[in-house]
């Protein structure tokens, strides 16, 4: 089996197991080879680089699942074939996966499931999800190279969240995922650091900011289930 990093092996453990699966921004093809591996019908690999295309073939083609994947370039939803199972948008900005569901909403509803890992700014596709009408099934989230990845699987369907919710996802929090307290403490240290020269109104905003997220990690302490 083709080894993944942790973040791709957890973007991997988010989808449907025996479904078709287009993968949008499949770089050098790794997740898409991964997936053929555990048992996908068939996979659609889309880049916008001709190069990374190439290399994710030939890799299909060494894995000897090339039969299975069709490579085509571009950068989105446009001419996928019917019957993908899940979409996999990973290791792309959040605008840009904000700007292929909208640009391809009717496809993007369409298919089962959206794998989505942004490399910054969940929160604001948390916000753009709940617009666009999908709901969040399943979440995850990986420290690699010292960097926190959060990622989703969403479905179509209407939903409400809070604020907590939508900062820190709704399904983080409910299972208190034992890496959401240092990334909330993480997080305090970022504010903290960029805030040091702060002073009046802004310091006073600040200084809420932290005691919220503190208030929201010490609950994630105190209501971790028990597991004996």
């Amino acid at each position: 089996m083709l080894h993944l990093c942790k973040r791709l092996q957890a973007v991997m453990n988010l989808v449907p197991q025996g479904v078709p699966v287009a993968d949008i921004g499949c770089d050098h093809g790794r997740l898409a080879c991964a997936l053929l591996q555990r048992g996908a019908p068939w996979i659609t690999a889309v880049d916008i680089s001709a190069l990374s295309l190439d290399k994710a073939r030939r890799l299909a083609e060494t894995l000897s699942v090339g039969d299975r994947m069709i490579a085509r370039q571009g950068d989105g939803l446009e001419g996928l074939e019917p019957g993908i199972g899940a979409v996999v948008i990973a290791g792309l900005s959040a605008h840009t996966i904000r700007d292929i569901l909208r640009r391809r909403l009717d496809t993007a509803r369409a298919v089962g499931c959206l794998i989505l890992q942004p490399m910054q700014d969940m929160e604001g596709l948390r916000r753009s999800l709940v617009e666009l009408e999908f709901t969040i099934e399943a979440e995850d989230m990986v420290y690699e190279n010292r960097r926190y990845y959060p990622m989703l699987r969403a479905v179509p369907g209407s939903a409400f969240y809070t604020a907590d919710e939508l900062d820190f996802g709704p399904k983080l929090l409910a299972s208190h995922h034992p890496l959401l307290p240092q990334y909330l403490l993480w997080k305090m240290r970022v504010i903290q650091r960029a805030g040091q020269d702060l002073s009046g109104q802004q310091r006073v905003q600040m200084d809420k900011q932290i005691v919220r997220l503190e208030g929201i990690r010490q609950n994630q302490l105190q209501n971790r289930p028990f597991c004996g």
